[in-house]
């Protein structure tokens, strides 16, 4: 009988504490999706987009969507052309925002990088190259601002 009264008596306590910690817990849902480099808030703050294009990649898609990006983050884009390789490793070491090209859904950057949905709002096989946008992994929020510039089929 006792001990059905610690477990009866313990349960409110927890509750109690939980309650405590909720102060504490809810400064940090402002953070998320987070940029840890901040790089949708550097983006709108300096107004300047560095984007790396793929050489070959097309214009028509790639400046229609270099002009959605720009329209959605108040920012114009300072444009670097290249091989996808030095582009993407730019990328991934902070000195691009985003890079357009030509890559597949399986491409060996992928766990370097996070790959867009084809431009187009097609999605062919996984393996096949298609436009996208890659940017550097982690940055969420300036994810979720360019995965809504795709196209949607």
């Amino acid at each position: 009988m006792a001990g059905t009264v610690a477990a009866v008596g313990g349960f409110p306590a927890m509750r109690f504490a939980f309650l405590l910690m909720i102060p504490f817990l809810l400064p940090s849902c402002d953070a998320v999706p987070a940029d840890p480099e901040h790089t949708l808030m550097r983006v709108k703050e300096s107004g300047q987009l560095r984007i790396g294009i793929v050489e070959g990649s097309g214009s028509g898609p790639t400046e229609d969507f270099v002009k959605t990006i720009e329209d959605k983050t108040g920012a114009s884009a300072a444009i670097r052309r290249g091989e996808a390789e030095h582009l993407l490793k730019k990328l991934e070491d902070g000195e691009l925002d985003l890079v357009i090209g030509s890559f597949a859904q399986k491409s060996p950057w992928k766990r370097h990088v996070w790959l867009s949905k084809a431009l187009d709002g097609s999605e062919p096989a996984a393996t096949r190259p298609v436009l996208r946008a890659a940017a550097r992994n982690g940055e969420n929020r300036w994810i979720m601002t360019i995965a809504e510039s795709v196209i949607q089929p």
